[in-house]
């Protein structure tokens, strides 16, 4: 049975203020999570203390189980406690008598009895974000049946814990002083190591059954409660629509990723994994909707980087501020198409007028300096080429419209860091066109017209609109001086 873990590094005992769920909500200072976290899961999870860095529930586990699981409306609530308890009841009189070995070893085939009928497989296999799937479909994974087993158990006085392995989890049950190991997704799981018992010892063995003894190169105990961290880190993902899960189909929600990632952390504050996992939505769901959304970019990262502010997320932050500004400069060309295609018929003052609301955006929302400018580059090339098509430059009057909208593009950047080069780009791209357009006048050996032509492109970009490049301005004169001797030799 494999089990897909997205979270590894999680232990038995953890370290966190037993400071109340509120104001560990509050520390975040997101108002929609109070609307998003739901009266449910704060009065279930609130009452969780971590006296001594053990968490302690006062009440039975499968609350916090069916909490994770996302049954977190008060009426499906109860109904799942009652119809687990109504199981609980049915094994009561069935275990009766027996021995707490024998007990122990008797629910876990009740439960398969009732609740582990189809084992899943193939992606399947890996679903660990609750055990509502069990509940009401009996489908089953080593992750599911292990967390009912021991909610089940502790309705009887057992102590349990888990024991997380690479690509599975197993219970561990403690009686009298041993620690007895028990696959959950076999019937025939329970102590599975230790076959040659004494016959009354093993009241539900069945001949021929062999468990080979693993040697896994890892394990990691966890106890009941922390095990919801995980519950929460991976069903988060699932609303980034990073993970997607047979049977289950949500909706990408940022909100409710955040707020699922926030319980992950108010049970399970030290986990660096469930960190990751809890920021990676907010980059996930920023680039989607920017591509998707492009206009609304400001708010989804403003989210982003809202969210990067808490302390917590620090050693993060220059990785995901480099995602974010990928994403940023990725929604880029979606934003141009969307802004040129509102416009009918397209102009250069459309152009020009889109690509500032393009750069401004990734000045204003990029958090990687590296980013911004690759972004700037790529985004005038673009620009370039756009404006062009809308112009006409085989005149003075085009190259002087020309010039016009790349200086009114700069100039509204003006205050923007990399404006001054990518004006002095501007003013090369500028005269460029000018000697084009000259070159192609003397191509004709109409030299005079050549020349009168060059002497207004000059006047224009030096006297007029101060807006060119020293050095390819000399270009341009030399130019001139080159027309100057082909007059000389007619």
């Amino acid at each position: 049975m494999k089990l897909i873990l997205y979270i590894t590094s999680i232990f038995l005992f953890i370290n966190i203020e037993a400071a109340g769920l509120q104001k560990h909500i509050d520390t975040f200072g997101y108002d929609f999570l109070n609307n998003t976290i739901t009266d449910i899961e704060k009065r279930e999870l609130d009452r969780i203390s971590f006296e001594n860095s053990s968490p302690y529930f006062p009440d039975k586990i499968i609350r916090l189980y069916l909490i994770a699981s996302q049954i977190n409306k008060e009426p499906d609530f109860t109904r799942e406690l009652r119809a687990f308890e109504s199981v609980i009841k049915e094994i009561e009189p069935q275990t009766k008598g027996l021995s707490s070995y024998n007990r122990a070893e008797k629910i876990l085939h009740i439960l398969h009895d009732i609740y582990f009928k189809t084992e899943l497989t193939g992606s399947g296999a890996g679903y660990n974000i609750g055990i509502e799937d069990t509940l009401r479909s009996k489908r089953f994974n080593c992750y599911k049946s292990a967390l009912i087993y021991n909610a089940a158990l502790e309705y009887f006085g057992y102590e349990s814990y888990l024991v997380i392995v690479p690509e599975h989890i197993f219970s561990v049950v403690l009686l009298d002083g041993k620690q007895i190991e028990v696959e959950t997704t076999n019937r025939f799981g329970f102590d599975p190591y230790d076959r040659g018992a004494p016959e009354y010892k093993r009241k539900l063995d069945k001949p021929g059954v062999i468990f080979d003894k693993k040697n896994y190169s890892s394990k990691t105990p966890v106890d009941n409660i922390s095990i919801i961290s995980i519950i929460y880190s991976n069903r988060l993902l699932l609303y980034t629509g990073q993970k997607r899960y047979t049977g289950y189909s949500v909706k990408p929600d940022f909100e409710r990723a955040a707020a699922l990632g926030v319980l992950g952390l108010y049970m399970h504050g030290k986990s660096t994994n469930l960190a990751n996992n809890i920021i990676y939505p907010f980059y996930r769901i920023s680039s989607g909707n920017m591509k998707k959304d492009p206009a609304s970019i400001s708010k989804y990262v403003k989210q982003f980087s809202e969210f990067l502010a808490h302390s917590r997320f620090a050693p993060y932050r220059p990785m995901y501020n480099k995602n974010i500004s990928i994403a940023v400069l990725e929604s880029q060309p979606a934003l141009r198409e969307s802004y040129l295609s509102s416009a009918n018929p397209i102009s250069a003052d459309t152009v020009t007028d889109a690509y500032i609301q393009s750069l401004k955006s990734v000045e204003s929302n990029s958090q990687s300096a590296e980013i911004t400018e690759t972004a700037w580059n790529n985004i005038t090339i673009d620009y370039n080429h756009d404006l062009a098509k809308q112009i006409n430059t085989d005149s003075i009057e085009g190259i002087k419209n020309y010039a016009l909208q790349q200086k009114r593009l700069f100039e509204t950047l003006s205050a923007y860091k990399h404006s001054s080069k990518y004006k002095n780009m501007a003013a090369y791209n500028t005269t460029v066109i000018l000697n084009n357009y000259i070159l192609k006048i003397y191509g004709t050996k109409n030299y005079q017209k050549a020349l009168s032509e060059i002497d207004r492109g000059i006047d224009l970009l030096e006297k007029q609109l101060s807006f060119y490049d020293k050095k390819v301005m000399d270009s341009v004169k030399k130019n001139r001086e080159i027309i100057v001797e082909a007059i000389g030799r007619q």
